[in-house]
Order: C-alpha cells, then structure tokens, then sequence
C-alpha cells in the first residue's frame, strides 16, 4: 500500500497508511497570534498533521490520525511516499457519516439545474 513517511530532523515519526484508505494528507500550518505585531512574533505555531479518511463501512467513514505535533523553527521535515504492507496504528480514529450520498445528491441537483436552465435552447 502507498503511505507517506514522516520523519523529523532525520527520526523516523510515523508510517501513515492504511488497506482501506481513501484520502492521505499532510498539513504543516503556521499561525499567527491574533495580536501579533512586526517586531513580536511570540505565540507563532508550527503544527504538523497527518491524517486519513478511510471506508468503515456503507455508511460512515473513519478520520483517521497518525502525527498532530508542533514543530520549532528550524525543524527538518521530510515527508517520503512508499510502498509498504503495513503502517502504524493511527494515534486517534473518529467515525463520521459517509458524505458521498451528500456529494451524489448535490451533483444530480447541479446536473438538473444546468438541464432545466439550458432545455428549451437546446432541444428542439
């Protein structure tokens, strides 16, 4: 299975994958404090998320999380794709309904607008 690698400052963090896995990705977010001005950048925070959305079953679908951390300036971060049987457990799963009837549904929708909206012009 493809999984992504993540290493800090050249130690191996985490093997992220899974079987059933339908999205993977790694987020590195930099935010700033509400109040921050050009000469105090206190409160600045690295955060590094990996994480998944996986099958459960027809109707949900699991979040899955391996790595939620923060990072410091300067931090080496090396995220390499591979090939592997198995990866780490994840470090936090939540169950969530299934959105793709929302999705379906909100594609048919959009393709009845368009239909209704253009008919007239072009069937004849």
């Amino acid at each position: 299975m493809k999984a992504f690698e993540i290493s800090l400052n050249g130690e191996r963090k985490a093997i992220c994958g899974a079987k059933n896995i339908k999205q993977l990705a790694t987020m590195l977010t930099l935010s700033w404090p509400e109040k921050r001005t050009e000469n105090n950048e206190d409160g600045i925070e690295f955060i590094l998320d990996v994480q998944g959305l996986s099958v459960a079953t027809k109707d949900e679908e699991e979040v899955v999380k391996w790595v939620r951390t923060k990072l410091n300036l300067g931090t080496e971060l090396t995220v390499r794709i591979i090939d592997v049987d198995e990866a780490d457990l994840p470090i936090d799963k939540q169950t969530i309904k299934s959105r793709r009837e929302e999705f379906e549904r909100h594609q048919f929708e959009t393709a009845k607008d368009t239909y209704l909206r253009y008919r007239d012009k072009y069937e004849k």
